[in-house]
């Protein structure tokens, strides 16, 4: 819900001009517009409705021709201008009828949808019984079966199929509708729309279904022996053509086959169910093999992750069969249609599939048609066509001039270095070492594409490519046709622009050095090691000084061994600084959820060790932390009932309590952000740990080492005690292991802090969304246990590129009309508390409320002062308020405002209104992650909803279990410890924890992070069906009763003499009983409290007894 704009009424939105004159202005603006960016596809929604609002029904046919020339339509655009041409059909007119079956034609060429194909079906078939004057069948769908008439097969069949065709014409045939509406015409329309989505493995059924019912329909309607016999020879073809193709009703269609045998052929029915078997039975095979993966894919409902594994499942064989894989592939992206994935791995899976049955440039063009802003697919589609002998020139033109790259550095990088390379190989293939002087024209057009590339990427963006990518290739171009001049300008060039790259400044060196250009390039690592903004001037400076011990003379080398030895020292008293500046900082800074945490122990160990107070009513927000965070933490199984006296003197406060802090002065113990590095190989290598260890053992001890092969590379996660020895490990780059060059970067530099993005959002959209830029380590998500609406998390990548990558492309970017991406690099030295800190001054705390106060009359009270995300009411076991609650609105304006409401009369007591503070909202917490806000159930029945989750992959964070299990039921809590590999799941109800058991028990079972877990029911009332359900191990049968899990009571009332219920004390003259020991008897006994102490019961006399006694 988006926020009030509460300057409405000052500043009213300018109506907008609709007349005449404004459209047509408007209209022509568009079109302008769009003969510039003519795949602007916003541009061409306003277009549309332009038209429309216009009346210019001309103007929107050609708008829609517009569209598609540029971009496939969505199913609804196809309906909309379908029912358009439908509703001008004449009768007496044919081209309106041509035209419709060419726009249906044209509808099943981009991406399937099974309604239009079925849409279109049906039309032909209506408009044949109309051309021929003869009515439909009452019904024609997938259900219906003609075949199921009650007809006499007799002697007197000619005279029944006679009847049958006299009683249902209702005029003579028309010859102009018959011309397009032919037989032999429908027929066609029924190929094609059959072999466009007649193969899919669970939606085709009911288009063919469709054309079954029609060709059963004319064998009724066949009104001589030889018509009939020629319509049965095409049923019967028509069937054992179904029975070939693979599809989950296979079953249903061969038995279908069967009764029709059966009813019109009996007498070959042993000679035509044999051969129909054999073909059933191939097709019956493929559909057993992918049995499982559809029921994965259903149960997923279609996702697009569940598509891409079932597709990956297919390509598994060294030969695919790529009938089925199409089939596939047309499906998925019927459901997924702007799916990048799907289409890249489309065009991969093709592109090496055999010629005859691949058709991939059919397959390149409709997906950069589809999607003409990735480049990812250009870049494909151009490898495919120069594999094809296309022409490649053209192709890059046809994707530039789009202008969707206009500002895209990633995008034309791609396409530039795919153009490049393309013209590299023409080169590599026709000119031979030795004769570059006689093909320069080709060599000059691999060196004009890269310095055109190099140009269009520096307007696309000032900072240009970070990566220097196109750069580099044209260096390396130069340097191997002899065009040193030119390689030398340009690395002069680039030390100018990017004077902070250690890199660039080693890179011309180096080439210097290579080209015995000594004292330049000593004077370039002079420049270089004495630029202040360099990033990792101790690289520059240990390269200098093995060059000067390599190559250079005495004076050099004695006046480098100097300069080193100062900047070294002036690097070190640098770093030193940076350390003690970032520690103060970390000192400075304390965690908002540690000290959240420190809250609730410190108030549960307060309330341990004293009597709990009767409870006010108009409760400060002291007592509301201190009694819920004790209930909470003990988790109490029947909770006291309300105070039914109130101290007066303790009026609600005004003025919320202070926050509990924790000492900020006090330095981290542990610092991840600076003291972990990530360490990149080629797999090849097969890095492990003890490498690892042994590379870096004059750097420091590991507190914390992950290894992961991702793609072609070894990546490994290292974490060292300290964070100084991050600046020794530093110096491993580019070393070498097993022969292969390192990499080691901090590992902060590739890390994002991603926020404000939509509620529903995912690990699997995260990293779906970020994973185009470069290669994802891993997402850390923060835990809701505490703060329901957290919405943020960490994307871990391999390398700083691919993190400023995404960074440049995504940061601000718009998902929807209320989420504007936030995507920054997590500098530690930056950060700041929470982010959401300022929802604080956003919710309220509502105190001295009436036990018969509802949300609803919350809500009509503080709803006019501003939009309401949310109410909380604190509900005992009865239902009833405890008294509290609290208002959270969409901005801090409204919260201001609603603080007027501070002392009003709501059920006849005066109300506390304040800003929530962190006590009050920590003790929420504790209470409740989920933000209901009730006051815990009893053990039995908390435990009925609860499931127990366990063998979770080592490191799965809490969060990812409950994104995995919030996909399944509607879950409250997730509990889990740090490192641990189990959690106990709370649900919403018994009946969403039954779901989750349920699903646990199929075969798929429940996957989290890629790791199936196992799942058993922790309630009492469960564990029987789970024992059996989920696979437990059976428990041997005992006489001993289920017990709750904990024994222990709460500190219910004390009554004079009596014991409070759920008590652990008694009143004045109670002694302790047997009964005081129950909680600690074995399983197997059953010990009646009632019993137990019936012995230690007092009465009057005993009382007055002790009275006297203690007046003598």
């Amino acid at each position: 819900m988006a926020p009030r704009n509460r300057n409405k009424d000052k500043n009213p939105t300018a109506p907008v001009d609709d007349s005449p004159e404004a459209l047509m202005e408007r209209y022509s603006s568009v079109l302008t517009q769009l003969s510039e960016r003519p795949y602007d596809r916003a541009l061409h929604s306003s277009h549309l409705a332009l038209v429309r609002q216009l009346g210019d029904d001309d103007g929107l046919e050609q708008a829609r021709q517009m569209l598609g020339s540029y971009h496939p339509l969505t199913q609804d655009e196809w309906t909309e201008w379908i029912d358009d041409r439908r509703a001008k059909l004449d009768q007496d007119d044919m081209e309106p009828h041509v035209a419709l079956l060419d726009l249906y034609s044209k509808s099943t060429r981009d991406i399937l949808y099974m309604p239009l194909l079925e849409s279109y079906s049906k039309h032909v078939i209506s408009h044949y019984y109309i051309s021929q004057g003869v009515l439909p069948p009452s019904t024609l769908s997938s259900n219906s079966d003609v075949d199921e008439q009650d007809q006499d097969e007799d002697e007197d069949a000619d005279a029944a199929m006679n009847d049958v065709g006299s009683a249902r014409r209702v005029g003579d045939p028309n010859p102009l509708l018959e011309a397009v509406y032919g037989l032999d015409s429908v027929r066609e329309v029924r190929e094609e729309v059959l072999a466009v989505g007649g193969r899919l493995l669970s939606e085709s059924q009911s288009l063919w279904s469709i054309w079954r019912t029609f060709e059963l329909d004319l064998l009724s309607l066949a009104s001589t022996p030889e018509a009939r016999a020629q319509q049965l020879a095409n049923v019967d073809a028509l069937f054992l053509a179904r029975l070939a193709v693979p599809h989950m009703q296979i079953d249903d269609t061969f038995a279908a086959y069967s009764t029709f045998v059966t009813r019109h052929d009996n007498d070959h029915y042993g000679e035509k169910l044999p051969a129909a078997n054999r073909v059933f039975s191939a097709a019956k095979k493929v559909v057993d093999e992918r049995d499982a993966e559809e029921r994965r894919l259903t149960q997923a409902k279609c996702s697009e992750k569940s598509f891409l594994a079932y597709l990956e499942w297919e390509l598994e064989p060294k030969k695919p069969d790529y009938v089925q894989l199409r089939a596939l592939f047309e499906r998925a992206l019927s459901h997924h249609p702007d799916s990048l994935e799907i289409w890249a791995l489309y065009l991969d899976a093709f592109n090496r599939a055999p010629k005859a049955s691949s058709n991939i440039l059919a397959i390149s063009e409709r997906a950069v048609r589809a999607l003409p802003q990735h480049a990812k697919l250009w870049v494909i589609y151009l490898r495919i066509a120069e594999r094809f002998g296309l022409e490649v020139d053209q192709i890059f033109e046809k994707a530039y001039s789009t202008h969707l790259f206009d500002g895209d550095v990633e995008g034309l990088v791609a396409l530039y270095q795919a153009r490049a390379g393309f013209h590299r190989r023409q080169v590599d293939q026709l000119v031979a070492p030795g004769e570059e002087g006689d093909n320069i024209e080709l060599i000059d057009l691999v060196v004009g594409v890269l310095r055109e590339g190099i140009s269009r990427v520096e307007e696309a963006s000032k900072k240009g490519d970070p990566q220097l990518r196109l750069e580099k290739y044209l260096l390396r171009q130069l340097e191997r046709f002899d065009r040193i001049e030119e390689a030398t300008d340009l690395w002069e060039s680039l030390t100018e622009d990017t004077p902070s790259s250690y890199a660039v400044w080693y890179g011309r060196a180096d080439f210097l050095t290579r080209h015995n250009d000594i004292p330049t390039a000593h004077a370039v690592y002079v420049q270089g090691c004495s630029e202040h903004s360099l990033d990792y001037p101790e690289y520059l400076i240990d390269a200098w000084e093995a060059f000067e011990i390599q190559n250079g003379n005495l004076a050099d080398l004695e006046f480098s061994l100097t300069k080193i030895a100062r900047q070294r020292k002036g690097l070190g008293r640098k770093r030193e600084r940076e350390m003690k500046q970032y520690q103060e900082a970390q000192a400075a800074m304390a965690s908002q959820d540690e000290r959240a945490a420190q809250f609730i122990e410190s108030a549960v160990a307060a309330e341990g060790g004293k009597k709990r107070e009767r409870s006010p009513v108009a409760a400060t927000e002291d007592d509301v932390s201190r009694t819920s965070v004790a209930q909470s933490s003990a988790d109490v199984a029947m909770p006291a009932p309300p105070p039914k006296k109130i101290k007066t003197e303790r009026a609600a406060l005004s003025t919320p309590a202070p926050a509990s802090t924790s000492n900020e002065n006090e330095a981290p113990t542990r610092d991840r952000e600076n003291s972990t590095v990530f360490v990149t190989v080629p797999s090849t290598t097969s890095m492990t740990e003890n490498d690892l260890v042994t590379l870096f053992k004059d750097c420091g001890k590991f507190r914390e080492c992950k290894l992961k092969t991702l793609g072609t590379s070894d990546v490994a996660m290292i974490e060292f005690m300290s964070s100084s020895d991050v600046l020794a490990a530093r110096t491993k780059d580019k070393k070498r292991l097993r022969g292969e060059e390192i990499q080691v970067e901090v590992a902060w530099h590739s890390c994002l802090y991603v926020t404000n993005f939509p509620d529903e959002w995912d690990k699997e959209q995260v990293e779906k969304l970020f994973g185009e830029y470069g290669t994802i380590f891993d997402t850390r998500w923060p835990s809701k246990r505490f703060k329901s609406t957290r919405r943020f998390c960490y994307v871990q990548y391999t390398n700083a590129s691919s993190a400023s990558a995404a960074t440049s492309a995504l940061h601000n970017k718009e998902l929807d009309s209320t989420h504007r991406l936030q995507a920054l690099i997590s500098d530690p030295n930056r950060k700041k508390g929470r982010t959401d800190a300022d929802a604080n001054n956003k919710e309220l705390y509502i105190a001295g409320l009436s036990r018969y106060t509802k949300e609803h009359d919350l809500r009509r009270l503080f709803e006019p002062h501003g939009t309401i995300k949310g109410i909380r009411v604190s509900e005992d076991d009865q239902g009833e308020c405890r008294g509290f609650a609290f208002v959270e609105y969409e901005d801090e304006a409204s919260a201001q405002a609603a603080l007027i409401l501070n002392n009003t009369e709501l059920k006849k007591r005066h109300i506390s209104v304040t800003i929530a503070q962190a006590r009050a909202r920590g003790a929420q917490s504790a209470i409740d992650s989920n933000s209901s806000f009730k006051n815990r159930e009893n053990k039995t029945a908390l435990s009925d909803k609860s499931v127990r989750v366990t063998k979770i992959a080592p490191g799965t964070e809490e969060a990812i279990v409950q994104q995995a299990f919030e996909k399944l039921a509607t879950v409250k809590l997730v509990t889990m410890s740090v490192g641990a590999t189990h959690a106990n799941v709370e649900l919403d109800s018994a009946a969403e924890a039954g779901k989750v058991l349920l699903a646990a028990a199929s075969e798929e079972g429940i996957v989290i992070d890629g790791t199936k877990v196992h799942v058993v029911a922790d309630g009492p009332q469960l564990r029987g069906a789970a024992a059996t359900s989920v696979g437990a191990q059976s428990m041997p049968r005992t006489s001993a009763p289920l017990l709750p899990r904990q024994a222990g009571r709460g500190r219910g009332r004390i009554g004079l003499g009596m014991r409070g219920k759920g008590s652990a004390r008694g009143g004045l003259g109670m002694r302790s009983g047997p009964a005081s020991s129950s909680a600690s008897t074995s399983a197997g006994a059953s010990v009646s409290p009632s019993s137990a102490s019936v012995g230690a019961l007092k009465t009057q006399d005993d009382f007055r007894a002790l009275l006297n006694k203690g007046k003598k």
